[in-house]
């Protein structure tokens, strides 16, 4: 926007504009507070309106440059690996509370089979880890940009519910503590993004490792979703068969 005050040279001084152009001595001035391209069209314009004897042509606003997509990508990618961890911990982790503190033992008196416990808990682990990464490439979208956002939501919610079918999975051998289900379900868990990473063709089509996969530029296939619900229906018969 373009504003025509008597003084223009004392209004610049005075802080109250970026830019601002006069005459004096029969010369045209231009004052700038920031470099810019707003300042460069601003001096086009003048050169064009003063007829100068060469002009400025300021090329318009390119696309994104890849390099950013790229790291970007790489970013929200480390994201979902803490997300496919944080899934691991829930899986384990809740289980064994419950069993200590006598929930699990209140919850089995319930007419309802073994089975639904454990997918009650992992729907519960899901929506967490999804709700959260979700905001969060939702956040990084927003000030970054992030190539295929939907594809990343998809791919770190898969992961985290996969983290957490492993983790409750390994926890439902009864009779450990933490430590040994969760140092194997992390072992896992962290195996599978390495062969997405290194082998992304193969990655591509399996729970977690799609994450990595992802990472690397290979679009995660439906393949995924079907894994990850036979992790967490394997997870739910390991818990079921525990009971009994």
């Amino acid at each position: 926007m373009v504003d025509r005050v008597k003084d223009p040279g004392h209004r610049f001084t005075e802080g109250e504009a970026d830019r601002a152009a006069w005459s004096q001595d029969g010369e045209g001035v231009l004052a700038v507070r920031h470099s810019g391209r707003d300042s460069l069209l601003a001096e086009s314009v003048l050169r064009d309106h003063a007829e100068a004897r060469w002009r400025l042509e300021v090329p318009p606003l390119s696309g994104r440059d890849a390099r950013t997509g790229q790291m970007t990508g790489v970013l929200v990618g480390l994201l979902g690996v803490p997300f496919t961890l944080y899934g691991v911990v829930f899986g384990a982790g809740s289980l064994l509370r419950d069993r200590d503190d006598g929930t699990l033992e209140a919850e089995r008196a319930l007419p309802l089979p073994d089975w639904v416990h454990a997918a009650t808990r992992l729907t519960a682990s899901g929506i967490l880890l999804a709700l959260g990464l979700t905001l969060s490439v939702a956040l990084i979208h927003t000030l970054m940009g992030v190539d295929a956002a939907l594809s990343w939501c998809v791919a770190g919610a898969a992961a985290g519910v996969s983290g957490a079918a492993i983790g409750l999975g390994a926890m439902s051998g009864g009779g450990e503590t933490l430590s040994g289900p969760l140092a194997r379900g992390i072992s896992l868990a962290m195996g599978l993004l390495g062969l997405g990473w290194a082998f992304p063709q193969v990655g591509a089509h399996l729970p977690i490792a799609s994450l990595g996969a992802l990472i690397r530029g290979d679009t995660p296939s439906v393949v995924v979703a079907a894994g990850t619900v036979l992790l967490a229906a394997l997870a739910c018969w390991r818990f079921a068969r525990s009971c009994r």
